[in-house]
């Protein structure tokens, strides 16, 4: 039997909602966990788990007369839960549970509504397959998969950046609905009122963004309170901004950087990785005025957020980059300072931002005399805390690690080097993180969460 035109449609949208559901879903979770593999490795392994358990309900149901009623009521009742899924933000940060616990937890709520979506196969198979088992198959794998490409693609590079994590679910939970009608046979008034409700709050999130504003990376907010600004990242206090003195600092991290910058001497050019809200570049202009500065973010709506909320545009002095903070080293030499200040959601530093190989580029890209500051958050006196300056040792004979907080609280740990080796030491030994291997990768980013 063919497949038709309205199986067709079936097969595709639930193809779609399923990946937008993954992406968006992984999305939800990065301001509490990050977005390191161990995430992504926890919300894949745990829609592969629940996909088996929706394929083999599917070939217990498929069978039966009333299958597609059934399908169609579990994709209705998903669906809701899908366009709610942005309210468990709150949910999930009033928990004291151990991250290992919270992440696998978290990741099946998000995971669950695909059982519903991983119904739609086996029953559309059962329902096309008249002796050809394997060209149903194949037909019905081979047109879902076509949706599921689609709903990889563009909530990644269009819905999440432009109309948010909440608005994407809230869209993934409405055509859910939809697709739960085409299953019905007689589909009732609430069964219509539920796709309302979706579409509803696809349009209040896409339009008011409650959550924050989306970038391609985030979701900011910048909140004034006493005096400064601040810009709120995925949740996290990323910049700070005195409104009454811009080169003033209020973060202590960054009172901390500024005054060992004025210990420094002669400071012509600076590269700054990580922009949040570019308030280092009021720091660094009010305690080198004449110095030029390059502000590295692969995000280009922060700078957006940094010319319309916090007064930093670019002109002779200053430069917006927007690319990868580590390429951009390997082809920009000669910096008298380098600060990194860059985060990957959560609390975490990107990890290709804190291997030896990029403290490497780092010190090559200084000159002779230049100095590099980081700011990193970890928690004092523990695995993170150790092995970034460990990591640093490797490029630069001159390290200072300062942890602004008692140890074993999750602190600001500011870090300062000079004296670039000419050799970089051996990336060897427990404590040293390297691209290829990362002792800390599957507990740093972590420590921010309850333990």
């Amino acid at each position: 039997m063919a497949m038709g035109k309205l199986d067709s449609a079936k097969a595709i949208i639930a193809g779609f909602a399923m990946m937008a559901l993954e992406i968006a879903g992984a999305r939800l979770l990065y301001p509490f966990f990050g977005s390191s593999m161990i995430i992504w490795a926890s919300i894949i392994g745990m829609f592969m788990l629940v996909l088996s358990i929706g394929y083999w309900l599917g070939a217990k149901i498929s069978p039966r007369k009333d299958a597609e009623e059934i399908v169609g009521r579990a994709l209705l009742l998903s669906g809701m839960f899908v366009a709610l899924l942005p309210f468990i933000g709150d949910f999930i940060r009033y928990l004291s549970l151990p991250w290992q616990i919270l992440l696998p937890l978290s990741a099946l709520l998000v995971s669950l509504p695909a059982i519903s979506l991983s119904l739609v196969s086996p029953v559309l198979i059962e329902k096309t397959d008249k002796g050809h088992a394997g060209a149903s198959a194949g037909t019905i794998y081979a047109v879902s998969t076509v949706g599921s490409i689609a709903g990889t693609f563009i909530p990644a590079f269009f819905m999440l950046p432009v109309i948010g994590v909440a608005a994407t679910l809230a869209a993934a939970g409405a055509m859910m609905a939809v697709l739960a009608i085409l299953f019905m046979k007689k589909p009732s008034g609430a069964h219509a009122a539920c796709i309302l409700v979706a579409l509803a709050l696809f349009s209040g999130f896409a339009i008011a963004q409650p959550f924050g504003i989306p970038t391609y990376f985030y979701t900011a907010k910048v909140v004034d309170s006493a005096g400064a600004r601040y810009l709120i990242m995925d949740g996290w206090a990323e910049s700070s901004l005195n409104l009454s003195n811009h080169s003033a600092p209020v973060f202590e991290y960054a009172k901390v950087m500024a005054a060992r910058m004025r210990s420094l001497g002669n400071v012509r050019k600076v590269a700054i990785i990580g922009a949040g809200g570019c308030t280092q570049v009021h720091h660094v202009k009010g305690i080198f005025p004449s110095a030029t500065i390059d502000v590295v973010d692969i995000d280009a709506k922060v700078f957006d957020i940094c010319k319309s909320r916090f007064f930093v545009n670019e002109d002779d002095g200053v430069k917006f980059h927007v690319e990868d903070g580590r390429k951009f080293l390997e082809e920009n030499r000669g910096y008298d300072l380098i600060i990194i200040d860059v985060f990957s959601s959560g609390c975490h530093l990107p990890p290709h931002i804190g291997s030896a190989e990029f403290f490497a580029t780092a010190a090559r890209a200084l000159s002779d005399n230049g100095s590099l500051m980081a700011n990193v958050i970890v928690k004092a006196g523990g695995p993170a805390n150790r092995a970034f300056c460990a990591t640093v040792a490797t490029a630069f004979e001159e390290v200072s690690c300062e942890p602004l907080g008692q140890e074993g609280k999750i602190v600001n740990l500011v870090i300062t080097a000079g004296k670039a080796r000419a050799t970089p030491l051996p990336a060897v030994g427990r404590d040293i993180m390297t691209d290829d291997l990362n002792p800390i990768e599957a507990s740093y980013g972590f420590e921010c969460v309850p333990s």
